[in-house]
């Protein structure tokens, strides 16, 4: 079986999402939003909610509004309420050519200005060429269960240090990385802006999203 990597949860537009090119790919690799010369599987939107079902709720973000599916392991979507704006990573999907999200992580976004962030964060995006992907080691098939549970801990410890190390303007990065005396805290520190566990609101400064 081939290693199945965990793709970057991309910020973009609902609108983007909705009107990209959707390619389903077969076997082992991840079907994708095509846009501009990224390839885009996981996404990582703010929204508000705008109506709510069972297993769904339905989210705008001024750009377009998406349907957002719910599964039981989908932390504190129960806690979710229309009027709500939220931040949302997970997998678009296509269905008789409807557009949806697969949620991955969802949560409620206390401080509204996030979404003022998102914005002028987006307007300023410029996607950067795609690269290819290597190919994987047989080595790399297994996954290490000690790696992860030591990986989470490291975001853990690093989102506690940047919380106290933001006095209200950020965290600085360089401060981050070398109080917290952690090994490739650069590498850890990407995945947690990838996941939009954390924003780098200007350059060099790091927020916790609360």
């Amino acid at each position: 079986m081939p290693e199945i990597k965990r793709q970057t949860a991309y910020k973009c537009t609902i609108n983007q999402i909705l009107t990209g090119e959707y390619v389903q790919k077969t076997g082992w690799d991840p079907n994708y939003i095509e846009l501009g010369q990224l390839q885009i599987s996981r996404v990582n939107i703010i929204a508000a909610v705008v109506s709510k079902e069972d297993n769904t709720i339905f989210v705008d973000d001024s750009t377009g509004k998406i349907s957002i599916m719910l599964f039981n392991e989908t932390a504190d979507a129960t806690k979710i309420n229309v009027g709500d704006v939220i931040i949302i990573i997970g997998k678009p999907r296509e269905y008789n050519k409807q557009r949806y999200i697969v949620s991955e992580i969802l949560r409620k976004i206390e401080n509204k200005k996030w979404i003022e962030y998102r914005q002028k964060e987006l307007s300023l995006q410029k996607h950067t060429p795609i690269q290819k992907n290597e190919e994987p080691t047989k080595e790399s098939n297994i996954p290490d269960v000690h790696e992860e549970e030591q990986t989470n801990n490291y975001a853990y410890q690093l989102i506690a240090l940047i919380k106290k190390l933001d006095a209200g303007s950020g965290a600085d990065i360089t401060d981050v990385i070398g109080q917290s005396k952690i090994s490739g805290a650069e590498k850890y520190i990407t995945t947690l802006l990838n996941e939009g566990e954390i924003f780098e609101i200007r350059s060099g400064k790091l927020k916790v999203l609360e």
